[in-house]
């Protein structure tokens, strides 16, 4: 096959020096109560790569970005403060649900749990959106006017308590950060120890 950036034929979709070459910009932001979201690539940068995810090779695309980004967040992970008996921490998507072939997040929470080697554990279904409005696009007012409305499901088979040792939270982009700010919401009484999301929109 080519890679998709350069081209040259490759065993991979991304070859590895255009993998390699792609700008790691890890950044944070606050959100509301004072929770800080981790990102790793500005949007810009992986526009293109990004926007495959609404085609079925776009599983394999955001796999090689998550893996990459997850490696880079591993290897600095002892900044974060967490202690072995926190461990497993349990990583819960937004609305990781497939509506195509796939889920999107789903895809990264898989990545993000394995290269943990057990810090995280996915957990899958336990945040799903009620309103399926698309904010690709559209601007602040337009999100704030239309939330999600997140609905919390307890995942007992996950075997991970999320309400006693807390949660990550995991996005594929954030934009304004309105979907986060209304997991967090969704999540009130629950120890959110921080969000991860692989790219950032904000210029």
């Amino acid at each position: 096959m080519k890679c998709l950036v350069c081209e040259k034929w490759s065993f991979s979709l991304i070859c590895k020096e255009c993998l390699a070459h792609i700008p790691l910009t890890p950044r944070y932001r606050i959100l509301q109560d004072s929770i800080k979201v981790y990102s790793f690539y500005r949007y810009e940068d992986v526009t293109f790569l990004m926007q495959s995810k609404y085609h079925l090779v776009g599983s394999r695309i955001l796999c090689l970005l998550a893996k990459r980004a997850a490696e880079y967040f591993f290897t600095h992970f002892s900044s974060y403060g967490f202690t072995n008996s926190s461990f497993p921490i349990a990583l819960v998507g937004l609305d990781d649900y497939p509506y195509g072939a796939y889920s999107h997040v789903g895809v990264i929470a898989k990545v993000f749990s394995k290269e943990s080697k057990g810090i995280f554990k996915a957990h899958f279904g336990v945040l799903k959106a009620q309103n399926q409005v698309k904010y690709a696009g559209k601007n602040l007012a337009f999100r704030q006017d239309n939330p999600k409305g997140f609905m919390y499901k307890p995942s007992f088979a996950q075997n991970v308590d999320i309400q006693s040792r807390g949660c990550v939270l995991l996005d594929d982009i954030i934009t304004t950060g309105t979907s986060l700010n209304e997991a967090i919401s969704a999540l009130k009484g629950f120890k959110i120890h921080f969000c991860l999301a692989l790219c950032d929109a904000k210029d």
